[in-house]
Formats: structure tokens, sequence, C-alpha cells
């Protein structure tokens, strides 16, 4: 894995990003920016970022409907932050995965530093999830802002249908574009990939992808309400305003955050629901 990352790297540097899949963008990008948003984010590295982050982890906790006992994956962990919450507020055990050599090191930090057991913070790729574990071996998959790193959708969602329990479930937190971004911000979705690696999904596509998976979308919905810290959000514009393509603050702007419908969605089995 350290050689894969080492690989990303190298072949990210200098090249036009579409030549570039979203995993090496987003290798590139982390390994330049880790620092950044450690001092802006803390541990729990989300752009959707609540004056109170816990109030954010707990109401998508509630969604996840955690039962004791639990096996869950956290597919793309940044610093370990949500796992870190779920770990200490659930009877529950989680895998937490990663590409980003340095997050998983902070990640386990600061697990040893709180004296946590039941998590394991491991060096891994989601695209690849039949390798890490034994076949319907999780209860819950939770992508929280990380699947839209994914170089293939459809294809992650195969390797998850591989590992979940028969009636387990998949949540998702991720972004998608507005019916009026094309017409205001037309190039938006494609800063947006050019810095992050990251695709802002249309949501009718992403329903479609959906449908030829072995899944079906049971909840599909735009957060609640929730007073946003943008002063986070400006502070880490300061450190990084010299390589983004504008403002990510303000509406009028290429990776505005408003430009932008934050939803979850949860995902089971075919046979537990209707999309």
């Amino acid at each position: 894995m350290a050689r894969l990352i080492q690989s990303f790297r190298v072949k990210a540097r200098g090249k036009d990003y579409l030549m570039l899949n979203n995993t090496q963008i987003a290798t590139e990008h982390y390994n330049k920016y880790n620092t950044s948003y450690m001092k802006t984010y803390g541990s729990v590295l989300q752009s959707y970022m609540t004056k109170n982050p816990k109030e954010m982890l707990a109401f998508m906790g509630a969604k996840m409907d955690f039962k004791k006992g639990d096996y869950v994956l956290d597919a793309g962990c940044g610093f370990g932050g949500p796992a870190l919450y779920y770990s200490q507020s659930y009877d529950i055990k989680i895998k937490a995965i990663n590409i980003d050599a340095d997050q998983i090191c902070i990640a386990n930090q600061l697990k040893d530093n709180n004296n946590i057991k039941n998590i394991d913070f491991l060096l891994h790729d989601f695209h690849e999830l039949y390798s890490l574990s034994d076949k319907s071996a999780f209860d819950k998959i939770f992508f929280l802002e990380s699947i839209g790193h994914c170089r293939n959708l459809h294809s992650v969602l195969k390797e998850c249908s591989k590992v979940l329990s028969p009636d387990g479930c998949i949540f998702i937190k991720t972004m998608f574009s507005k019916p009026s971004i094309t017409i205001e911000q037309p190039n938006a979705i494609k800063d947006v990939r050019k810095f992050y690696g990251y695709t802002i999904y249309n949501e009718t596509d992403f329903k479609n992808i959906v449908r030829k998976s072995k899944f079906v979308i049971t909840e599909i919905s735009e957060f609640p309400n929730m007073e946003l810290n943008l002063n986070r959000v400006e502070f880490f514009e300061k450190l990084v305003k010299y390589d983004t393509p504008g403002d990510m603050v303000s509406n009028n702007c290429e990776l505005g955050w408003k430009n932008f419908s934050m939803k979850y969605i949860i995902l089971r089995r075919e046979s537990y629901g209707i999309s």
C-alpha cells in the first residue's frame, strides 16, 4: 500500500489533472494540505462543518442505527474523528480505513491517547474491500464525504456488497450539484475535482448507478439545518488561497459550498427497500 501511495504522488506531480483519477488527485491534495486541514478542522475532517460537530455526528449515528455488537466499516476515515466518536458512544467495533498514511498515523495517535480499544485504523483502499475482510463481515459501512474520491462508484458499491451483511446498510454523506449550477457556475464541479479529487454527483446519475448495483436507496435527504462554522472554512481558505480557483465561502465563486447540496443516503440490499 505504501508503494501504491507513493506511486500516486509521483504520477500526480506536474501532470494535468484530467489525466489523473480522483484517487491520485486526492492523494496529492491531502499530502500537501494535511497540516492545514488539521489546524483548521481538527480530527473531524468534513466540509459541511457545524459549530457543534458532535451534533452532526450524533445525527448521523442515529440514522445509522448502531446496535450493540455491530461491526462497522468507516470507508475513508480521514483523521479518525467520526470513528473515534462512534467507538466511544456506542458498544460497537469499528474498522476504519484510509489511503493517506499521515492521516492514519494521526488517527492511531488519537486512539492511543484516548486508550480506545474497539477500533482499528488501517492503511487500505476502499476500492479493494474484498481483500480487507471476510464475506458479509460488516453490519454497517459509512462514507462521510469520502465516496466522491472514488474512481468508479459502481465498482465501490460492488465491493461493499461483498463484505456487507445481508441485512446491513451503507450510509453516505456527500455533495450533489444543484439544478442551477451549470448556468451560474459552469466550471464549479470541474474546479472541485481539480482541487480536491472529489466528484460532485448529479442526483439522477447517482441514483441510476445505485439501481445498477445490488442496493436500493431507502432514504435520501438534505441534512437538517445546523449552524455551520464558516470561520473554519475562511481560515482554511486563507491557508491555501494561492492554490484555490476561488473563494470557497462565497456563493458566487468556483468552489463555494453553497453551490452544492449536502445530502445523506442510506442504501440496503435490493430486498430491503425501493429507490
